[in-house]
């Protein structure tokens, strides 16, 4: 009973039973094997059976460590525990508020929204009686099914930010602790909402640049946080991981005591790319990313017709590029890029991100020409992907040699 009333307490005086026309409305309870593996301390050995059935799944294909302790979906990896089709008289048309009972029955305090998003919010969480904050953010899978249509696709696209760093870790790139799945009682599907549980930051770029003079860094600011995640892509591509979506909004910040200077992160994988470690290189087709951050080539490839040949990029290229726009921007801000980049026909003609970042930072007498940090921006921001550096050579250019 106690379910059936959480659910009603949501939706009004509709029978959370079956209601006229067969269709059911999700019963939600905690997945009994996740809620006992995550009540166990999260940290604690496998049944080597069970393991077994992990191992099969990713870290090998990957060259990925197996990780000790809690496997990041409990047990089994998703594909194993998921329905290949929806329940057809299932309804998704509910909110995960009424799945919040059940986080408070493993002691998971939910205290305020810190963003929200197309496809999920993320809250600030408390877990347990001490002060251990977490960031939470909330998948729902009606949302990704409305934009990818079957099932398969829209789980493996939930769960995509996931999947993609399972089993790594660094200090410049945002981790991923755990991951809660809430199923419907009523008919066994698994994920109504999943709820994946991240290291809390304070903040992203954008929230650093509004409180900063001219809403930009200075050149040692922008020197700090990027030498940092330099560090940080290292490690992904290192790991077989294309980011693919690095902007200001997508590297956040921790404060640190005594006023030691920020700790920068990478973070959001839901449009990264993995490849597996026999692959011979990281090269992949592609048309996604934020406009301001898109590689040309890609940019260009993007508005071909769909029956158009089919073009593989380089990844780490990619990444490259939208990092070097990144820094761009971060020492430039944003107004002026319209003018020169529109965000559905790309850059304007007779334009492209070397003037752009010519006109702002060397024509205004901001930076000399020959200044190291204009070198490596052009270099990362030119337009033939042959032509970036690769992150061994941005890490020798003089700038990030230098201590500022």
């Amino acid at each position: 009973m106690a379910q059936i009333s959480l659910i009603r307490d949501k939706i009004g005086d509709r029978d959370p039973g079956l209601l006229p026309g067969s269709i059911n409305y999700p019963r939600p309870v905690l997945d009994p094997h996740y809620a006992k593996y995550y009540q166990s301390g999260q940290v604690m050995d496998i049944a080597k059976e069970e393991r077994a059935k992990y191992d099969t799944h990713g870290f090998a294909a990957f060259g990925r460590h197996q990780p000790t302790g809690l496997p990041i979906h409990g047990p089994l990896p998703y594909e194993q525990c998921f329905l290949t089709n929806i329940p057809h008289d299932l309804d998704l048309s509910g909110n995960w508020i009424t799945a919040r009972p059940l986080l408070a029955q493993l002691g998971i305090q939910v205290q305020r929204k810190i963003m929200g998003g197309s496809f999920g919010e993320v809250w600030r969480v408390r877990m347990g009686p001490g002060n251990n904050y977490m960031a939470m953010k909330i998948l729902q899978i009606k949302q990704f099914i409305g934009k990818y249509g079957s099932l398969t696709e829209a789980m493996r696209m939930m769960l995509r930010d996931v999947e993609s760093v399972r089993g790594l870790r660094h200090p410049n790139m945002v981790s991923v602790e755990n991951v809660l799945h809430v199923r419907d009682d009523r008919t066994g599907f698994r994920a109504v909402y999943s709820f994946i549980f991240m290291e809390l930051c304070d903040g992203d770029m954008l929230d650093e640049m509004d409180k900063l003079p001219g809403d930009v860094y200075d050149e040692v600011g922008a020197h700090r946080w990027f030498k940092q995640i330099i560090e940080g892509l290292d490690y992904l591509h290192q790991n077989r991981v294309a980011h693919l979506d690095i902007k200001p909004d997508n590297i956040l910040f921790k404060l640190q005591p005594r006023r030691a200077p920020n700790v920068y992160k990478l973070a959001d994988f839901g449009l990264a790319e993995v490849f597996h470690a026999d692959e011979p290189s990281m090269e992949r087709s592609i048309k996604k990313g934020t406009p301001r951050y898109l590689p040309p080539e890609v940019f260009v490839y993007k508005l071909l017709p769909p029956n158009s040949p089919v073009q593989v990029f380089d990844m780490e290229k990619c990444d490259i590029y939208s990092l070097g726009m990144t820094l761009a921007l971060s020492l430039i801000g944003f107004n002026g890029i319209d003018q020169y980049c529109i965000p559905t026909t790309g850059w304007v003609q007779g334009l492209d991100p070397n003037s752009f970042i010519d006109d702002f930072l060397v024509f205004t007498n901001k930076y000399l020409r020959n200044h190291p940090m204009i070198d490596l921006l052009m270099s990362m921001t030119n337009t033939v992907p042959g032509q970036r550096p690769t992150i061994q050579q941005l890490r020798n250019n003089p700038w990030l040699q230098q201590v500022l």
